[in-house]
């Protein structure tokens, strides 16, 4: 059946579908060693996250213990910077020494954005802290921050201690000191292009969500080189593994409206839309970002059935209803002068369909192959037994001769050379049309 489609041209950059990927980590011994993107010395920074997790953060009789997001340095006073959960369950920096906590409570099993900055230009508030865009808490530390080189470390802290349990996603290392402004702006986006201040990026859209992941051992940094590795991952299930991570705004968002017949491709061609609803897709854009079209889809939906006698010729006829009908040749695509009515009887071999018209759309049907118009039609004593369950006996003629077998819609289903028999036991049940030169019978099979 032909269809015609409506193709979008799009200024989106390559057409591949995005993934919004995470990692949980089991609480146990996972964590992820990367190869830079550490700030070291004293200098400015901003170190961001999107964490999930239920888990007790408070150390004491509650079992609670410090949950590390990120860490970087070395194990030592001032030497160390750690983005991590711990007093009232809320987000806390520490320098090795010395650190600075929220209150606001985020174990809660929802997303959260926690942002770290250290800002040696200022005097009253070197160090703030963020949830969810907002300023949580800022001010000095008696301990001076002197970070020692290597590289970052996701989900434990540098030390090996205190590993995360819960889900990471879209770490961000960057060697400056944003503003509230600015994490605000971006806390529910991804980062888009090459800022030269962002040192490190990792957005974890990778590896298939709670499935097998034994490959996908590695974390793409978005940003440079500093690769990430997987270690003590399982890699299988929801847990230990790649998961459904936190859905960032799109980059570009626009909705288009469309009215297409009987339905159309998605734009990647992985699933056919052929209902009247509202589908969005998401493209990775050229700066590597998500790009959303949200498409109001009307389809206007055309009946192009058909039905076939078994006669000689065929009648073909359209099962819509108050339509527009005209019936073509499929070889040509020509119409089939007069034929305009919602059936269509060939007098000559060929190949056959009706363009049926409705609703504003006008759609093409199946081809249906006509054959058997013009030649000589045998009697049923002579291939027998019709009909039958398998097994046929053939006209002494057709011995050594090719055998045509085609169903009623003109498809062949088995051309072969026959002896005294013709083996049907393996065509389903139905009847069908035999052809050898210029003869041919129907058959009915049992």
């Amino acid at each position: 059946m032909k269809r015609i489609f409506l193709t979008l041209l799009l200024p989106l950059g390559l057409f591949a579908q995005q993934t919004h990927n995470a990692i949980h980590f089991d609480g146990t011994d996972d964590y992820i060693t990367t190869s830079g993107g550490n700030i070291t010395s004293g200098n400015a920074r901003t170190v961001e996250a999107w964490v999930r997790t239920d888990a007790n953060c408070i150390p004491g009789a509650g079992g609670g213990k410090q949950q590390v997001v990120v860490d970087m340095g070395a194990f030592g006073t001032g030497t160390r910077y750690t983005l991590c959960l711990l007093w009232s369950n809320s987000v806390r920096i520490e320098v090795g020494g010395g650190g600075l906590s929220g209150s606001k409570a985020i174990n809660d099993s929802l997303w959260h954005h926690i942002a770290a900055v250290y800002d040696p230009s200022s005097s009253t508030a070197k160090h703030r802290i963020y949830i969810d865009g907002s300023l949580e808490a800022s001010g000095n530390l008696t301990t001076s921050v002197n970070t020692s080189s290597g590289g970052v470390q996701i989900g434990r802290r540098v030390d090996g201690v205190n590993p995360f349990e819960g889900d990471i996603d879209e770490v961000r290392i960057w060697s400056a000191a944003l503003s509230d402004a600015t994490i605000a702006a971006h806390a529910n986006q991804e980062i888009c292009g090459n800022p030269t201040t962002l040192k490190a990026y990792y957005t974890f859209n990778q590896g298939n969500a709670n499935g097998s992941n034994t490959s996908n051992t590695t974390l793409a940094d978005q940003a440079g080189t500093n690769t990430g590795t997987l270690t003590n991952f399982s890699l299988s299930g929801s847990s230990s593994n790649w998961t459904v991570g936190r859905d960032m705004n799109p980059n570009y968002y626009d909705t288009v409206s469309m009215s297409v017949c009987n339905g159309m491709w998605s734009p990647d061609s992985t699933m056919y839309w052929d209902s009247t609803a509202v589908y969005r897709h998401t493209f990775t854009d050229m700066n590597g970002c998500d790009s959303v079209i949200s498409y109001d889809l009307m389809v206007n939906e055309v009946d192009t059935s058909i039905s076939v006698t078994a006669s000689t010729p065929p009648t073909i006829s359209s099962n819509a209803q108050g339509a527009m009908y005209q019936w073509v040749n499929c070889s040509d695509s020509s119409a089939v002068a007069g034929a305009t009515q919602s059936f269509f009887v060939p007098t000559s071999n060929g190949d056959y369909a009706v363009i049926v018209t409705a609703n504003g759309c006008s759609i093409w049907s199946q081809c249906v192959s006509v054959q058997g118009i013009g030649i000589e039609e045998l009697t049923r004593a002579l291939l027998y037994p019709n009909p039958t369950s398998g097994i046929l006996q053939v006209p002494s003629n057709w011995r050594g001769e090719r055998v045509e077998v085609s169903n009623l819609a003109g498809q062949s289903i088995l051309s072969t050379t026959v002896e005294d028999k013709l083996d049907l036991s393996q065509a389903p049940a139905g009847v069908y049309v035999i052809r050898c030169g210029a003869q041919y019978a129907r058959i009915i099979k049992e």
